[in-house]
């Protein structure tokens, strides 16, 4: 059995190290690292146009159509090179997310801008017991007319400062199991969310606490059907 990289992959490998070599040296590395957000808006501009924003977006939606091998293949490289970027946190686990999981009105209305570079998504799940399994997740949305209201925090989340769109992984079930988990689609400037970083030992990406105070969720914000998010996010 070969477990090489294809040609292609190979291609992609050279090419995102040759790029990094040349935009991302130690000395970039360095300064963007001492930005407060370790982010540069030109550098993620180049990798725009590198591609790599839509490295797992549909070729329809304008993305390069490409898999989840092949974005750990230029994540290798992102992290070879310790360049600061929201690769990881939007173009592979927020996209994926939403390819997988997303309607064909929220695939449309959020899959282009991510590609394109004009929406950064992260994912919020982690939650104060730190835990990967279905039982962490615990922030509970009380219903309400015209959809959810979403009160709690959720911790560790990458690039939450610079990011426009949340993926808030929720528990709209009773119990504690699978079943109940669900995804929601929470743009960054809904009123009531504050964001506010966390120490991390990482200083290449930023954590942040991210906190919601009675924010409303309309029903369109659910991602993948109520109560089916962690056949999805187990993915991840």
């Amino acid at each position: 059995m070969d477990f090489g990289l294809t040609s292609d992959q190979q291609m992609l490998a050279d090419s995102a190290r040759e790029f990094l070599a040349a935009e991302s040296p130690a000395t970039t590395v360095r300064r963007i690292s001492e930005d407060e957000h370790a982010f540069s808006p030109e550098l993620f501009r180049k990798m725009v146009e590198q591609g790599w924003t839509g490295i797992l977006v549909p070729e329809a939606h304008g993305g390069l159509g490409l898999g989840m091998l092949d974005a750990a293949v230029l994540l290798t490289e992102l992290g070879r090179s310790l360049t600061p970027a929201p690769i990881l946190s939007s173009a592979v686990l927020a996209t994926s997310l939403i390819v997988s999981a997303g309607s064909a009105v929220q695939k449309k209305q959020w899959l282009p801008k991510l590609a394109s570079g004009e929406v950064i998504a992260t994912v919020a799940w982690l939650e104060e017991g730190d835990r990967l399994d279905p039982g962490g997740v615990l922030l509970k949305p009380r219903r309400a007319r015209g959809g959810l209201r979403l009160s709690g925090s959720k911790l560790f989340v990458m690039d939450a400062e610079i990011a426009h769109l949340f993926v808030v992984a929720v528990r709209t079930g009773a119990g504690s199991g699978e079943a109940g988990v669900s995804l929601l689609l929470v743009p960054r400037d809904t009123p009531g969310i504050s964001v506010t970083p966390l120490p991390s030992i990482d200083v290449t990406r930023r954590v942040y606490e991210v906190k919601f105070d009675d924010v409303a969720v309309p029903p369109t914000a659910l991602l993948g059907g109520e109560g089916k998010g962690w056949k999805h996010l187990a993915k991840l």
